[in-house]
């Protein structure tokens, strides 16, 4: 796989997580594709093949803690939460904490 369809790779597997992380919650969404768009446009001149695959990891990296540790929750009329868990989403074992 070419370097450039790589970086194209990554770059729709964001939008695409961000889209399913960030449903409903269109600021979040807004905020999360100008931030993807800037941030692969500032990388846009580099040559070097070493950064360039160094940035592709790095929003790889991105995609897979969006996708497995971000969740959505709305305050209810009660005062609770709800929280929407995706099907996708790893479930861990709540540690309690002591203080």
């Amino acid at each position: 796989m070419s370097l450039r369809s790589k970086t194209l790779s990554s770059f729709k597997n964001l939008m695409r997580t961000c889209q399913i992380v960030f449903r409903e919650d269109q600021l979040a969404l807004e905020a999360s594709r100008q931030r993807i768009r800037s941030e692969f446009e500032k990388a846009k001149c580099l040559t070097d093949e070493r950064q360039i695959q160094e940035l592709i990891k790095i929003a790889d990296d991105a995609e897979a803690i969006l996708r497995t540790t971000v969740v959505q929750a709305r305050l209810k009329e009660d005062g609770r939460y709800e929280v929407r868990l995706r099907k996708d989403m790893p479930l861990r074992d709540n540690i309690p904490f002591k203080l």
